[in-house]
């Protein structure tokens, strides 16, 4: 999550966690890092919306991050980058793919 007023720099360290080589987004970092915000946030509807191309490097990994943030009460929307993103309904079943 990143706080209004945080500067630009810390933006891109955040994101660039987030970021893999071609072989595959590293989905399970991003996630991790929505963990750390929004698993405690004291709000009674949280929500994470995911922009993917639906081709994580660890889908195991990810798909244990995943379960982990569902089940502490957080509602994720998968939203499909690209074309032919339709794997990222197997991590995300509400989810907009093409």
């Amino acid at each position: 999550m990143l706080y209004i007023g945080e500067k630009l720099r810390k933006c891109r360290e955040k994101l660039d966690i987030a970021v893999s080589p071609p072989e595959g987004t590293n989905l399970t970092a991003a996630l991790e890092l929505v963990a750390g915000d929004v698993g405690g946030a004291p709000f009674q509807d949280r929500f994470v919306f995911v922009l993917s191309d639906g081709e994580p490097d660890d889908e195991e990994s990810a798909r244990r991050q995943v379960a982990l943030l569902v089940e502490d009460g957080v509602s994720m929307v998968g939203l499909g980058l690209g074309p032919e993103t339709m794997r990222l309904q197997e991590f995300f079943p509400v989810s907009r793919t093409n």
